[in-house]
This record gives C-alpha cells, sequence and structure tokens, in this order.
C-alpha cells in the first residue's frame, strides 16, 4: 500500500510539473519573454552600446553583471563601462584584470578612489569576474576591459555650503570636460575601435530615448535631454539602447517619495508564476505586451500625465521580485590607514567636516547600509 501511495504522489507531483511548465511556456509566448541573457545578446545582435540601468546598492543586480560577464564575452563584447570607477584608473583597473593573480587591495583602492563611501563586496567582484576571463583566454585573445566612466573630482573647488550655488563651482568640482565626458570616452575606447559595450550604471544615466522629468518641490519644471544615454543616442542614432533591472520606484509627486511597485506590481506577478528553475525574465519592451504597460503613478509620469514601459527603455530585465530584493555586502573596515585621508578629502565638500576618524568613518558606513536595509524593509510591507 505504502509504495503504491508513493507512485500515486509522484504521479500528481509529476502531473503538477506538467501543469507549470505549460503555464510557463504559455507566459513565455503571449509575452515574448526571455532569459535575461539572451535578451542582453539580442540587444547586441542590433546596437553597438547598450546601458544597463541599475538600482544601486541592490545585490541581486550587481551580482547579475558579475554572472553575465563571461556570457559577453563569449558573444564579442569585450568592453564593460562602470559608473563606479574613474576613467584615470583605467590602467589599475587593466592590471587588476589581467594580473596572474587577483589583488583584491588594488581593486579596492579603485573602488575606493571613486566613492569613500562605496564600501560593497559585489562591485569590487566585477574585477574578479573579468579577471577570471581573461586568465583562461589564448594569448591571441583580447582581453575583457573594465573602463571607469567617472572624472577626477576636484573636491577643493567646494570650500563652503554657498559654493554648491554657484554654477561655476560646481562645473570646477565635477571636473568634466568634453574630452572626459561618458560620450567621448565610450567614443574613444569602444565606437572608434569597432567595439560592442555595456554600460553599467544607475538607471537615471542609462535613459536614451526617454526623457527624464526633472521635478523642483514636487513640481514639475522640465524633460531633462542630456542624460549620458541620451546623448550617446543623439549622435549615434540606431546604435543605442537601454535595458532597465526591475526594482521599486517613486511616487508621481517627487524623487523623494515614497517607493511603489511599478506597473502595480504586474511584472512581479508574472515572475511569481514562472517555474522555480527559470524565475528571472527579460523582454524587448516593443516586441512584448509588457512594453504596453501605462505608468500614471510614478515620477516618471510627469509632464505626460502616462508613460510605457516600451517609451522609457528598449528592455526589462526582472531577476527578482521587489520582495524577495536584498542589498549588497558591506566591507568591514573599508576606510583604513592607506585611504583614510583621501576619504576624508572627499567627503569634505559635502559634510565639511574635519574630525573624522577612521572608526568614526567605518561606524558612518555601518549607520548608512542599516539605514538602507531599514528603507528596503520599508518598501516591502507592501508585499502580500
Amino acid at each position: 500500500m505504502r509504495a503504491i501511495i508513493l507512485i500515486l504522489i509522484s504521479i500528481i507531483l509529476a502531473s503538477c510539473g506538467e501543469k507549470k511548465r505549460n503555464e510557463a511556456k504559455q507566459l513565455e509566448t503571449r509575452y515574448n519573454l526571455l532569459s535575461p541573457d539572451s535578451l542582453l545578446i539580442k540587444e547586441f545582435e542590433i546596437n553597438d552600446i547598450v546601458f544597463l540601468g541599475e538600482s544601486h546598492r541592490l545585490k541581486q543586480q550587481t551580482e547579475f553583471v558579475n554572472e553575465i560577464i563571461p556570457i559577453l564575452y563569449k558573444n564579442g563584447v569585450r568592453i564593460v563601462f562602470s559608473e563606479f570607477a574613474n576613467y584615470s584608473d583605467t590602467q589599475l583597473a587593466d592590471s587588476i584584470i589581467t594580473a596572474k593573480e587577483f589583488n583584491e587591495n588594488a581593486a579596492l583602492r579603485l573602488i575606493h578612489n571613486s566613492g569613500w563611501e562605496w564600501a560593497y563586496q559585489e562591485y569590487v567582484d566585477l574585477y574578479r569576474a573579468a579577471w577570471n576571463i581573461n586568465k583562461q583566454i589564448l594569448p591571441n585573445q583580447k582581453p575583457i576591459r573594465i573602463i571607469g566612466l567617472q572624472p577626477d573630482i576636484n573636491y577643493s573647488a567646494i570650500q563652503t555650503p554657498q559654493d554648491w550655488d554657484l554654477p561655476e563651482k560646481i562645473m570646477k568640482f565635477w571636473n568634466e570636460t568634453d574630452s572626459t565626458s561618458w560620450l567621448a570616452i565610450i567614443e574613444n575606447e569602444a565606437i572608434s575601435k569597432k567595439e560592442k559595450a555595456l554600460v553599467y550604471c544607475g538607471r537615471h544615466h542609462a535613459f536614451s530615448k526617454f526623457h527624464q522629468p526633472i521635478m523642483n518641490n514636487e513640481e514639475f519644471l522640465v524633460f531633462e535631454k542630456n542624460r549620458e544615454g541620451t546623448r550617446l543616442l543623439r549622435k549615434y542614432p540606431n546604435r543605442v539602447s537601454t535595458i532597465l533591472l526591475h526594482s521599486y520606484w517613486t511616487g508621481k509627486k517627487s524623487y523623494f517619495s515614497n517607493p511603489i511597485f511599478p506597473f502595480n506590481g504586474i511584472l512581479d506577478s508574472i515572475y511569481q508564476l514562472r517555474p522555480i528553475d527559470n524565475h528571472p525574465y527579460g523582454f524587448q519592451t516593443n516586441n512584448s505586451k509588457l512594453g504596453d504597460l501605462i505608468d500614471s503613478l510614478s515620477t516618471y509620469s510627469n509632464g505626460r500625465d502616462t508613460v510605457m514601459l516600451k517609451d522609457i527603455c528598449d528592455g526589462y530585465i526582472v531577476l527578482k521580485p521587489i520582495c524577495k530584493l536584498s542589498l549588497v555586502s558591506l566591507i568591514s573596515d573599508f576606510i583604513d590607514e592607506s585611504n583614510f585621508e583621501n576619504s576624508k578629502v572627499q567627503d569634505y565638500p559635502y559634510n565639511f567636516y574635519t574630525n573624522w576618524t577612521i572608526q568614526s568613518m567605518n561606524d558612518t558606513l555601518k549607520k548608512w547600509h542599516k539605514d538602507e536595509e531599514t528603507y528596503l524593509e520599508n518598501v516591502k510591507k507592501n508585499c502580500n
């Protein structure tokens, strides 16, 4: 009898599994769903430069980039541009990812040079992922490269809080010229060399065809037409696209509004309906009914009343539903004797605080990380 029961249970489970697979196949057909890596490869078949916009400090998103680097390389994409490193550190980045042994301390230094507060392991692991590829390639093969996009900030340009009200001071602070802009770097390092490249950056930098609403005190001012992706697309039409990674957005009033689930959680629901071993998905917004989803509740709908997903981006990837997102890992004791003085220089224009210690800086990083965790938990209060 026991054997018969076990057989019946197995049959029922197999039947349920088959039903799930059929439902998943129907979803894929109905919405033209792809695996995330397949979506990226498809975009690179028709474009040279693909912006991948993240929400910052979300573990699943940064890990995804680390995981797709070898897939991109196998498909002829040998350059990853990164918002999270300085362009002047390109030689350092090349040396890290082509060395015989991976130098974790050098990678930490590279990340720190771009921002003393960016103390997250997964962003450092990007260089390890590239190093893993380069140590396996043949001598006649081109290595993969990670090229930073940030300028060397001129921290001394801001001496008083009032300096932030002076445009000429701010321009000097950012220290960006025509020759060191994202556009120029991408042109010089990729387009002029006929190389395809992924641009890994924050969501707003990644906007290309979409003109982001600029708000002031909950009032719509103007559309931003000079985002990094927008400038590149304007100069190189039909060669640039934007893929966004799924996360929470902000409410209608401003970019400081309470977070919302885009499109009332429809994209999260689709994730839940897919089989356990194949949850993540992506789609081209002009080739899927999901591209016709209408938003009227987020900040992005300002100045228009409503906006479609296909107007915002060319592709969309759901790695996890919002309720299952988590933060990147804080690096313990990120600030030490080797970078303490530079950390103070970086922070001073923002806080005008001079009494830092190594301990207080590391404690502050822990507090900020905890604040991020609290924010994410508050987002998840809307989860069922």
